[in-house]
């Protein structure tokens, strides 16, 4: 009707994602394999979108974003296969890590050392000719998700910083022929600097693999939180909703308890406690 707004809307989202698998599974069949990718497909084929026109903007955090706008036409069209989609990196006191064994034999003896990398994916060339790839970090909007000063969330748009974590892919080229796979593994690591977590920042982005032609550009989508959540203050001890501070113990007639008070526990005398 002339206009736009923004909505949260899987009323809208679901039917469009429907429709996107059924045009996908009429091209490359019904079968379950299919099936079962079909999410991962259109996730590393999305059209990732900046947080505004304006140049020099970041992309927009993944936690707004996903993996971005889908494209049913590159979906349709790929013929590289990526076994991952999306890489959560979970708080900074819980990082998992992937510790990744390397075996050198000398002369004398083995030597043994491992390289403590975050997270692995696979790239296999499903077409029919060799294929060159180079992966590259793609930074988005690190989302600062809690008001500065405050115990409270970011009212949206959330404000977006352009302090990014950074990325180390091994390997960041290679060439596949038909059929061939690659296991790519990646280190995530958060700036030292930068972003207060008290802010309770988001990190996110994209690791990008590039194909030959810019139509055959692919990506998977990560997203972090830059502090701990086991830190975060969950009860509202101020007073900036009720007038009073919380958590509060009300009176029979919703008052807060300022002295000792008997209560009977009859016809709702009762004392209440109030906590947000």
């Amino acid at each position: 009707m002339g206009s736009y707004a923004v909505y949260s809307g899987t009323s809208m989202a679901t039917p469009f994602v429907a429709g996107s698998a059924a045009l996908l599974l009429s091209v490359k069949g019904k079968s379950k394999h299919v099936a079962s990718e079909a999410r991962t497909l259109f996730q590393t084929t999305a059209h990732v979108i900046p947080s505004s026109k304006t140049d020099g903007d970041p992309l927009q955090t993944v936690a707004q974003q996903g993996a971005g706008l889908i494209n049913v036409y590159n979906a349709i069209r790929s013929t590289t296969h990526i076994s991952c989609g999306e890489m959560i990196l979970n708080d900074t006191a819980h990082f998992r890590p992937v510790y990744v064994y390397l075996f050198l034999f000398t002369s004398e003896r083995l030597v043994q050392f491992f390289l403590l990398y975050r997270h692995t994916f696979t790239v296999k060339n499903d077409g029919k000719t060799s294929t060159s790839y180079k992966l590259r970090h793609i930074p988005a909007g690190t989302a600062l998700t809690v008001r500065e000063g405050t115990i409270f969330p970011s009212l949206g748009p959330v404000p977006l910083s352009d302090v990014s974590a950074s990325a180390i892919i091994v390997p960041d080229h290679f060439t596949l022929q038909p059929g061939e796979s690659q296991i790519v593994v990646t280190k995530f690591q958060l700036p030292a600097y930068g972003v207060d977590k008290s802010s309770y920042p988001v990190f996110s982005g994209f690791i990008e693999v590039a194909g030959p032609s810019a139509a055959d550009s692919y990506h998977v989508s990560y997203l972090g939180l830059g502090a701990s959540l086991r830190e975060k203050q969950i009860l509202d001890n101020t007073d900036i909703f009720f007038g009073f501070k919380l958590p509060a113990l009300l009176n029979a007639t919703g008052q807060v308890q300022t002295r000792p008070t008997n209560y009977t526990f009859v016809n709702g005398d009762a004392p209440t406690l109030l906590g947000r």
